[in-house]
């Protein structure tokens, strides 16, 4: 007894900012490890942007489309079921990721790679050599091993030839389409609806190289839906850490990270109350917006080069955001396309100009609305311009609420017009803007996901050790490109695995 005491009185405490996934994850393997952990979250609820709410007795899914890593087997499920994310649940796997109505011709990117491969070159002949020269590429990234056992650094020459070796076609596909728009790709192609697909597939100036590798975990069977969507997921990682013994501390604004000559002492945030507090440990790792972090937390005393550079150069690494609407359908849509990109007549959403909406169908989950009704939405990408467009709107409540319900009047006639027999069925839930994710996750320029990848980009792996700071780390989407989910999931992991490194532990799984 008296050693089991000694044991816990010496324990070391972990602090992370955020309970988003990134936080989560970090909170659990921390308590795996034997630290004492604690997270501290400004809303009362859990799981950052993956969230869910709801609204006139529907239920509205802020977050997951699909996500890498289903598969069973794979690096990224082990850590998915850890974390109890996608443990025991069922995930549900469609035969298509999009259908494209696009010059009167319907385009479907199949799971089936060989189905999807026939099909493209049935609709266009001339283009066969490029449809295969996709398909060649598209399958070589398939053979790429996600990094998810350890960072780099910290692998092993083993894990590290493995993953290279895994990478060695994946590296020539970079090389090619990186820096190549999706809109300079689709030239290859002859056929005008499959060069239309390539043109839309992406937000404009996207890379290429993310729709191969999107198209690659998809067609894998690495890319699929949790069913339940983005608030029980959430809830299931918020369960599994306190099982764990974790501490929750939920509506408390962190304001500060404290710093004694160059090491991190704890953090003071303000309750609900609005009582001022103290909180002390001996890592404090901010799972937080990485912008929020520098110039929030650390008073602008602290900076990192690589951000600053991205963050002074919106041009090359623009920030993503977006607006989404979502809709109550009082139809039952099992006979709808479940992810529908359609060609439409130009509409304006902040300053940019668009012609295509993809109309996503939640008809795969049945609890998200009455019985014979639907939810759908429409996401539509959004950038650092953009964002100063809603943000000088923002603080005149009365012309920034006329704006979101103007859009929504666009997009429910442009689906009504695609769809005449729903017209006097759709009504509007919810829009959010991207001060929406600024304001709910304090989140730079309203981002949803990280930098963008595209031409002029460079690479960014960031370790999340902050310079001039022993024990404060980054951790989350932020730190690698494009960000997401799977990126929040294996950077909370990888920053437990390097203070364990750093404390000597060896890293218990």
């Amino acid at each position: 007894m008296k050693k089991e005491k000694a044991k816990n009185h010496n324990k070391k405490k972990i602090i992370i900012v955020g309970a988003g996934v990134a936080g989560l994850t970090a909170g659990i393997y921390a308590m795996q490890q034997g630290f004492e952990t604690v997270i501290y979250e400004k809303h009362t609820q859990t799981g950052g942007l993956c969230t869910g709410w709801d609204r006139q007795g529907y239920h509205i899914d802020g977050c997951i489309h699909w996500v890498t890593g289903t598969k069973k087997g794979s690096a990224l499920r082990e850590i998915w079921d850890n974390v109890d994310a996608l443990k025991d649940v069922e995930i549900i796997q469609q035969d298509y990721f999009d259908v494209y109505e696009c010059c009167g011709e319907k385009i479907y990117i199949w799971r089936d790679i060989e189905k999807l491969k026939n099909e493209f070159i049935t609709l266009a002949p001339a283009d066969k050599k490029e449809i295969k020269r996709f398909i060649k590429d598209v399958k070589a990234v398939q053979k790429m091993i996600v990094p998810a056992e350890s960072p780099v650094n910290l692998m092993t020459l083993p894990q590290l030839c493995k993953q290279l070796w895994s990478m060695r076609g994946t590296f020539s596909v970079l090389l090619r389409y990186k820096s190549m728009s999706v809109q300079k790709y689709s030239k290859r192609f002859s056929h005008p609806a499959l060069r239309r697909v390539f043109e839309i597939c992406m937000p404009y100036n996207y890379s290429a190289a993310v729709f191969i590798f999107m198209v690659a975990t998809f067609t894998l069977g690495n890319g699929d839906i949790p069913a339940g969507g983005s608030l029980q997921m959430a809830n299931r990682m918020t369960k599994k850490f306190l099982s764990l013994g974790g501490i929750v501390k939920t509506g408390m604004l962190v304001t500060q990270i404290n710093i004694t000559k160059n090491k991190a002492t704890g953090i003071e945030y303000i309750t609900q109350a609005g009582e001022k507090c103290v909180d002390n440990a001996n890592y404090i790792i901010s799972a937080c917006d990485v912008h929020t972090t520098f110039n929030v937390l650390l008073k602008n005393s602290y900076h990192d080069s690589a951000f600053v550079k991205r963050f002074h150069q919106p041009k090359i690494y623009e920030t993503q955001s977006c607006v989404l609407l979502t809709f109550a359908v009082e139809a039952d849509l099992t006979n709808y396309p479940y992810s529908l990109v359609l060609e439409c007549e130009k509409y304006r959403v902040g300053v940019t100009d668009y012609e295509k909406i993809t109309v996503r169908n939640y008809v795969y989950e049945p609890s998200f609305a009455p019985q014979g009704h639907t939810v759908i939405n429409v996401l539509i990408s959004q950038g650092d311009n953009d964002y100063l467009f809603w943000k000088s709107l923002y603080f005149n409540k009365a012309i920034y609420k006329a704006e979101k319900q103007r859009l929504a009047d666009v997009i429910k006639k442009r689906i009504e017009e695609r769809f005449p027999e729903l017209v006097g069925k759709i009504k509007l839930l919810d829009a959010l803007s991207p001060m929406t994710f600024q304001r709910y996750c304090s989140s730079y320029n309203g981002a949803w996901m990280a930098f963008r990848i595209g031409k002029g980009t460079r690479n960014l792996m960031h370790t999340g050790k902050i310079k001039g700071l022993s024990n404060c780390y980054l951790t989350g989407q932020w730190l690698q490109p494009p960000g997401g989910l799977p990126v929040a999931l294996t950077m909370g992991k990888f920053t437990i695995q390097r203070i364990c490194k750093k404390e000597g532990m060896n890293f218990r799984f």
